[in-house]
């Protein structure tokens, strides 16, 4: 997947409520199969929160704007089996900032 870093915009659905998120141009949408998830049909994915991170934020993919995703890969996440999912997912290791020394 590409790795560049961009500058994604995006907001609820009237647009009043605005933000922006660094995160590269390839995204990894991570689709659960939870109660909440599948009535709402969220897909998502998940960025480091440099200020207060260990668990950093899910970024609702339907809500960036147009223009600045370039691939999208699809993951299942087994929401009903959350612990073990998690687990065996590495879904956490998505919302860390990546260590630059190992660059």
């Amino acid at each position: 997947m590409d790795s560049d870093m961009v500058v994604h915009n995006g907001g609820c659905h009237c647009k009043k409520v605005r933000w922006k998120v660094r995160a590269p141009s390839s995204v990894l949408i991570w689709q659960c199969n939870c109660s909440d998830c599948s009535m709402r049909g969220n897909l998502s994915f998940s960025v480091p929160l440099e200020r207060s991170n260990p668990d950093g934020i899910a970024v609702t993919f339907r809500c960036v704007d147009p223009g600045t995703i370039t691939h999208v890969e699809i993951r299942q996440f087994d929401g009903k089996n959350w612990e073990r999912s998690y687990a065996e997912s590495g879904i956490a290791s998505y919302s860390k900032v990546p260590d630059k020394s190992s660059e």
